[in-house]
C-alpha cells in the first residue's frame, strides 16, 4: 500500500487539490462508487471514520466533506468523543 503525506500550504487552492488527490488515490471508478455513499454522511466524525477506512486522513478529509456540504461546514466538535 502506498502512503504519502502532502503539504497543501503552498497551494493556491488547497481544498481543490486535496479532493483531486483523493480522486487520484482512489481512481475514478472507486471514487465514483464511494462518492455517492459518503456524500450523504453529514456527521463529521462518521465521515472521518469512513475516510480512514479508505486510507484517507488529515486535511483531505475536511476538504472532501466541505466539497459535498459547503465551505465552513466541518465541525471539529463532532469529532470529539469518537
Amino acid at each position: 500500500m502506498t502512503h504519502y503525506t502532502r503539504n497543501y500550504s503552498q497551494s493556491e487552492a488547497p481544498a481543490f487539490d486535496a479532493v483531486q488527490d483523493i480522486i487520484e488515490y482512489l481512481g475514478d471508478k472507486k471514487y465514483n462508487e464511494i462518492s455517492g455513499m459518503i456524500s450523504r454522511v453529514t456527521h463529521c466524525g462518521q465521515f472521518a471514520m469512513y475516510c480512514s477506512l479508505a486510507g484517507i486522513n488529515g486535511f483531505p478529509v475536511r476538504a472532501w466533506y466541505e466539497h459535498y456540504h459547503g465551505q465552513g461546514t466541518w465541525k471539529q466538535e463532532q469529532l470529539d468523543g469518537l
